[in-house]
């Protein structure tokens, strides 16, 4: 595996290009950083306002981080399309 992609809010807040329309972007992949591997990483989510149960987002945000995720899965190179096909050819 060399690709992790991890879904998540992503708060919005002072300083950041974040919206609660849209889907939020950022690198961190703490759990798999913690355990060393070396790995293109991401993260993404709706806009979130807040955190700790009052999360709120606009159904816009959840919409368009569903359709990234979907386009993602659907490409034709991520990593575990290639490794499935390099062991597929293998048997």
């Amino acid at each position: 595996m060399n690709e992790y992609l991890a879904l998540d809010i992503g708060i919005v807040g002072p300083g950041q290009r974040s919206s609660e329309q849209e889907v939020s972007f950022c690198a961190n992949a703490s759990a798999a950083l913690a355990f060393s591997h070396d790995l293109i990483r991401g993260l993404i989510g709706p806009g979130v306002d807040a955190s700790h149960s009052l999360e709120r987002t606009h159904i816009d945000s959840v919409h368009h981080t569903a359709r990234l995720l979907h386009l993602y899965l659907m490409t034709s190179s991520p990593a575990y399309l290639t490794q499935y096909e390099s062991r597929k050819g293998k048997k």
